[in-house]
Formats: structure tokens, sequence, C-alpha cells
């Protein structure tokens, strides 16, 4: 009686709320489509919690909910429905909120044509939302699409263009869970998709430096793909006329990373150059052929960084390097603690599973813990931290340097008697 009861006060407060105003703000020249909803809702009583949905189909990375007026960010909670993913954010009571919801989208668009004879644009079908779906009546939605200059929309949507902006609507007296879609075809910049990241960080026992080393698994350059008549060698010739072929990347490090070394997949270390800026270090690795769409690379780069730029005070500050126009499906980070050390938590978004298993000691007859750290459709555009805590031994230094000790001692006892003995 108590679940049927709270029940009937959920759906008496969203029959009792309404979206009094929705504007909606997309932008489609870069990479990857940028969704940002801004939306008014009131309430005949007071509000707590506010939930808006999308159709599972979509894939989507940096999801966000603010509090329009304090810019503050709002937490929210995920479940997953039969045809919906549904985001429930919380607030304190309130009969009236302006909610945003921002999102970066990673699914839904289509290179068209699929393949392309002349490699001199990168053009894609885009599926979009263009109203926040929730269970209330919207009585106003009005959308702005920001775009290059060649766009057509597929779908019969109502809109108007003015150079690159199309406004969509205004859609008026909505009713819940109204799905409004639109199709278009637009050119774009190219669409980097990483198949696997494995981020690695080996917190040091004894040591200074922290190692790090980052794989980089089907490094793909999307888009519609060559059917024939073009080579390498034809990109080598025009290399400055294929706005839609990737030459090189800029992959930004802290900036006090030292022994940056950048290899592909056959153990050859390849061209790359740094830059030192004033807020990163941009590696610019060049692979070695160009990626044009369809074409895809694998590749490594591995570097060490000082100990207190990552390790404070019983914690780690885990810090993925970030590559212009990518996005990653998988990302999995290792992390290696310190001789003896204790697991205790770790803090992040878009954390979908955390393993913790025992791993070999080098040099050390100590435990060692490995913790493995799974993340699903990571925006590694932008700087993507994690915080990982744990409870450190003097046992675990102890031990190394035990064991390091007879080593050596082992080692000047075997060249002494090789002395003494070959004489």
């Amino acid at each position: 009686m108590k679940n049927i009861g709270i029940l009937l006060l959920f759906i008496s407060v969203v029959l009792s709320t309404t979206n009094e105003i929705a504007n909606v703000d997309i932008d489609i020249t870069t990479a990857y489509p940028g969704i940002k909803m801004d939306i008014t809702v009131t309430s005949e009583q007071p509000l707590h919690s506010y939930a808006f949905y999308l159709p599972k189909s979509y894939e989507i990375s940096s999801l966000v909910f603010l509090n329009k007026e304090t810019e503050k960010e709002l937490t929210f909670t995920t479940h997953n429905e039969t045809e919906y993913t549904q985001f429930i954010v919380e607030f304190e009571d309130t009969p009236k909120i302006s909610l945003t919801m921002a999102y970066i989208q990673i699914n839904n668009y289509l290179p068209v044509p699929k393949f392309i004879s002349q490699f001199d644009s990168q053009e894609f079908d885009y599926t979009l939302l263009l109203c926040p779906l929730t269970q209330s009546k919207t009585k106003s939605c009005q959308v702005l699409l920001h775009h290059y200059d060649k766009l057509k929309v597929i779908s019969d949507t109502k809109h108007s263009t003015i150079k690159n902006t199309t406004a969509f609507g205004p859609f008026d007296d909505l009713p819940p869970m109204e799905l409004i879609e639109t199709t278009v075809h637009s050119n774009s910049l190219p669409h980097i998709k990483v198949n696997k990241m494995i981020h690695t960080v080996d917190l040091p026992t004894i040591s200074s430096f922290v190692k790090v080393e980052d794989w980089f698994e089907d490094f793909t350059n999307e888009g519609a793909q060559l059917s024939s008549g073009f080579s390498r060698f034809d990109f080598q010739q025009n290399i400055g006329n294929s706005p839609n072929a990737i030459g090189f990347f800029e992959i930004n490090l802290n900036t006090r990373a030292s022994s940056i070394q950048y290899k592909d997949t056959s153990g050859n270390i390849s061209t790359s150059s740094l830059l030192l800026n004033d807020d990163n270090l941009v590696l610019v690795a060049l692979p070695r052929y160009p990626l044009l769409t369809g074409w895809k690379t694998e590749f490594m780069i591995g570097y060490s960084l000082p100990n207190e730029v990552v390790i404070s005070k019983g914690k780690a500050i885990i810090t993925l390097p970030s590559i212009k126009t990518a996005m990653a499906k998988e990302v999995i980070v290792r992390v290696y603690l310190p001789d003896s050390a204790k697991y205790l938590k770790v803090e992040g978004k878009n954390i979908e599973n955390i393993e913790v298993k025992d791993c070999d000691a080098f040099l050390s007859f100590a435990e060692r813990k490995e913790v493995l750290i799974t993340m699903k459709n990571i925006n590694i555009m932008d700087k993507v931290q994690l915080i990982l805590y744990y409870e450190e031994s003097i046992n675990g230094s102890i031990s190394t340097f035990i064991v390091f000790g007879c080593y050596v001692l082992l080692f000047f006892l075997g060249f002494f008697l090789f002395i003494k003995y070959s004489a």
C-alpha cells in the first residue's frame, strides 16, 4: 500500500507540472553534434526532481544537468526502460525551476553518400531530437541549428534558414512524451572514433615518477569510404586539399610530462613533435599513413609524470590525454597501486565497472593491487579526470628496499666470485 501511495503521489506531481518554454541549441559544426536544451518547469506543488527521456537508440556523451539560474551542476540517476533511457534530476524543493540539459550525440549520423569519388568534403545525415522529452505538456519549443553553408532538411519539419543558422518551430502545445525529431544533411569536421583506449598508470613505491601509457585501438576516421580511384600516394600529392583526411593527431598532455614516446603497432617510433603551451603540452603525432575516411590505425604513447602531479595524500588524480575531435567507445583505466597499498574508492563520471585484482610486484614480495576502471562513450576531446583513493603502507617500501638490496648483494657476490675463480 505504501508503494501505491508513493506512485499516486508521483503521478499527481507529473500531472500538475508544465514545461512553459523550451529553447534548444544544436551545433553540428563540431566533430560531434552538441545539444543544449533549456527548459522552464512550473508546478502546482513543490518539485524536488524531474525526469528527462532519450530514445534508447541514442548514444550520448558528456551529459550534464544544470540549474540555469545558478549554473550549479545537478545530480541525476539513470534508469533503462523499454523504449527510452530515463534521467531523473534532483534539486531543492521549488514550484518553478529553469533546467539545462546538455550532451554530445555520438551516433544517429550516417555518411552520405556511402562511397565518394572526390575527396573534397565529408557529409552526413544527422537524426536529431528537437524538443525535450518529458512526461509533462510543453507550451512552446523553439530550436536553433548551427551548421556550415551546406545544409538540407530531409524530414518534413517546418524551418527557416538564414546563413549558417536554421530555426525549427516554434512547436506549440506538445503533449507529454511527444517525440519531435528531424533529419538533416550537412558537411562536417572529421569524426574520429576510438574503439578502445587503455590508460595505464603505474604508481611507484619508491620512485619519484609515475609511468603512464596509452594504447588506442581501432582509431578510425569515420565517414564516406573510397570505393576506388584514390590512394595514399594521391593524398600525399594533394596533402593540403583533403579536409576530411587526418594527417596528424594533436594529443594534449600535462606540461610536466617527460620521456615521451609515440609508436604504432609495428613497434617503430613514428614522427612526432612537441609544442609547449601555458596550460598543456601538445604532442603532434603523425601516423605512418594519413587516415582517410574509413581507414584506421592503432598506436601507443608513453610518458612519465612527477609524483606531485598525480599523487597527493593518499589519492591519485588520473587525467586522460585529450585528442582533438575524438570520442572513445570504451575506456579502460588500469592503475597499479604502490606495494601493499589498500584500495579505497574511485570518484568520477561515466564509470561502468570497477574491478580490483592482485598482481605481482616488481623486485618485491609485497602484495600489489591492480585497479581496472571501465567507462563507456567518453568524450576525450575535453578533460576527463578520475580520483582514486588508497591507503599506503610502510611495509611495501621496506620490502622493496630489502629485496632490492638482496639482488644487489647477490650481483656483487657473483661478480667477485667470477673475478676470483676466473683469474
